[in-house]
């Protein structure tokens, strides 16, 4: 049997009490590759959030740069 690895490759960082994954204050930090290395996409899902938007509370930002962290470590 072949040795089974494991990787995540998408983190959310969002507020108590809202979804991770559709919610208002989510934010997602995933893993890409095209075939040149790996790089970093951040993703919201919300209505508010213009097609190539991204906001960011300033008290946000040390968590998600955080998860951005621990994608890039493993």
């Amino acid at each position: 049997m072949a040795e089974l690895k494991r990787k995540p490759i998408v983190i959310s960082v969002y507020r108590k009490g809202d979804s991770p994954i559709f919610g208002e204050t989510a934010t997602h930090m995933c893993l890409d590759d095209e075939g040149g290395g790996e790089f970093i996409v951040l993703r919201q899902v919300h209505d508010r959030v213009k097609p190539g938007e991204i906001r960011v509370d300033v008290d946000e930002l040390n968590e998600i740069m955080s998860a951005i962290m621990d994608l890039t470590k493993l």
